[in-house]
């Protein structure tokens, strides 16, 4: 193979490295300022900062919705998360107001303070699609479908 100036002449090695930054990527890592952190909950590396995405993330013991609230955006955009009756739900919710989240028809609600992700796990053991909403700002962050 021939190689001009300047270009790369370990595409092997290339390839590796970005196999292994997206498997990171995908995978996550804890957050030390994260409630329930280092408890092996993987954490979108891209939710520890205050503007980066968030993800929902399956683990074995619990579906893991990271959610970020920011000048009344919600981050991911609101949607569906399927979840399976008798499955563990944890809420990580990061709002840049105080607030409160409220799981409706698990009658959950989780404080949440400006810049700290608060978080909150149940089991969700009733069917049905029930919304979270941050409640003083009647913004729905996510809606929970139970089946």
């Amino acid at each position: 193979m021939t190689h001009s100036p300047g270009t790369d002449r370990h595409p092997a090695l290339v390839s590796v490295v970005a196999v292994s930054l997206a498997a990171m990527v995908l995978s996550g890592c804890a957050s030390a300022s994260e409630p329930g952190a280092g408890g092996g909950m993987p954490t979108s590396p891209a939710s520890n900062g205050p503007t980066g995405a968030v993800s929902v993330e399956p683990t074995t013991d619990a579906v893991v919705v990271r959610l970020r609230v920011e000048d009344g955006k919600v981050t991911p955009v609101t949607h569906r998360v399927k979840v399976g009756n008798g499955q563990s739900v944890r809420l990580v919710v990061t709002a840049d107001v105080a607030d409160e989240v409220h799981v409706h028809g698990y009658d959950r609600h989780i404080d949440v303070e400006p810049g700290v992700a608060a978080a909150e796990e149940f089991v969700a053991d009733q069917s049905g699609v029930f919304e979270v909403e941050l409640e003083d700002a009647e913004i729905q962050l996510v809606q929970l479908e139970v089946r």
